[in-house]
């Protein structure tokens, strides 16, 4: 007989029962999800290897800005990863993992222009006085810019695309396309201010946000996935931001030893 001791299997005690626990139980019920979700947390929280190669890394929810030669700023947003080196006299960026918001000077400190590189794995951007940021998703390269173009190369194909300011760009292996709509909603430089900008954004999308800067699992009630939320949320307290949410609209906020936090209607 094997036991569910899946996440899900446990928001599942919240909504499909909510009153046959009693508390005698349900302490026992926990303490058994405590040892079993603290091994499953330890293995997924362990340091990934992206950090261990990285020149600069930073951990889950924390942010920090480096000063390249040429005087322009990079920041790393949380659980971010980076290599640092020069090509062929131009300053290379190796994403390894995260997000990063580059703001080009595009002048070296003799006075020429400098290119700057970002390598990934879907591909290579390069950028001349630019401000734009790179975050490395699942599906690939997410491209914003801010000001002046940047030029993309996907890895595979011998193609190439210009994002021009204003623009969110997506970069795979083997495409390029321009994000609009939903795809684009996410504000690309506002957490370097500690805040997360949500225009209309669905609330299964503004928890997968907000848990970035977080250890644990964000999740809400099915029927609530597509709720528009908009406001500024603070990412340094994201406890305090989850339980202004739930006030706002409304909602219950459970969570359960700081691995399980779910939104649930009231």
């Amino acid at each position: 007989m094997s036991t569910d001791s899946s996440p899900d299997a446990f928001e599942r005690l919240f909504t499909d029962h909510p009153g046959w626990l009693q508390r005698r139980q349900l302490v026992k019920l926990l303490t058994l999800f405590a040892g079993v979700g603290a091994a499953a947390w330890g293995l997924e929280q362990a340091t990934p290897w992206q950090r261990v190669v990285a020149d600069h890394a930073t951990e889950v929810g924390e942010r920090r800005r480096l000063t390249l030669a040429d005087g322009s700023s990079l920041d790393l947003n949380t659980d971010s990863a980076v290599r640092l080196y020069d090509e062929r006299g131009a300053q290379t960026i190796e994403l390894l993992r995260g997000e990063i918001s580059v703001h080009l000077t595009g002048h070296a400190p003799s006075g020429l222009r400098t290119m700057l590189r970002v390598r990934t794995d879907a591909g290579l951007l390069e950028a001349m006085a630019a401000q734009f940021s790179a975050r490395l998703d699942a599906d690939g390269i997410r491209l914003s810019v801010l000001r002046g173009t940047v030029q993309m190369f996907p890895q595979v194909v011998p193609d190439e695309a210009t994002a021009q300011a204003g623009e969110c760009w997506m970069l795979q292996p083997l495409r390029v396309w321009l994000l609009e709509g939903v795809a684009a909603q996410v504000d690309a430089t506002a957490w370097r201010d500690g805040v997360l900008v949500a225009r209309d954004m669905p609330l299964e999308r503004v928890l997968a946000e907000l848990g970035r800067y977080r250890h644990g699992r964000l999740s809400c009630d099915p029927q609530l996935a597509q709720l528009p939320i908009s406001g500024h949320f603070q990412l340094e307290d994201i406890n305090a931001t989850l339980g202004s949410l739930a006030h706002a609209h409304g909602l219950k906020l459970h969570s359960v030893l700081g691995l399980w936090t779910r939104l649930s209607a009231a």
